[in-house]
């Protein structure tokens, strides 16, 4: 997981510049990175379903990724919804990787 987690790492660190460089600029969606990011989210499921923890630096830099989202949604003048939308999916992906789970 180590060779791994590097790698989804760096490549995470590469999709929050792509996005939020823009975002916070000229409040646009780079929708190629939106796009890899939920990629790389989705697919960190199966990468994470069999480990008991989560490495705190993953969770932190997705955490930041939607909040920061969110923070320039309330700047933003045109796509202010749209912004919001992307954020609270990205939200809603991370909940689902980290969890909870209750077991009924």
């Amino acid at each position: 997981m180590n060779d791994n987690f590097a790698q989804i790492v760096n490549e995470i660190d590469t999709l929050t510049l792509d996005l939020l460089v823009p975002l916070r600029s000229s409040k646009t969606i780079n929708q190629k990175a939106i796009s890899q990011l939920i990629i790389v989210i989705d697919n960190l499921s199966q990468l994470l379903e069999s480990q008991a923890f989560v490495p705190k630096e993953l969770v932190g830099k997705l955490w930041f990724i939607f909040t920061s989202m969110l923070s320039e949604a309330e700047h933003a003048k045109n796509n202010k919804e749209e912004i919001e939308i992307l954020a609270w999916d990205i939200q809603e992906r991370l909940r689902h990787l980290f969890g909870p789970i209750f077991q009924k």
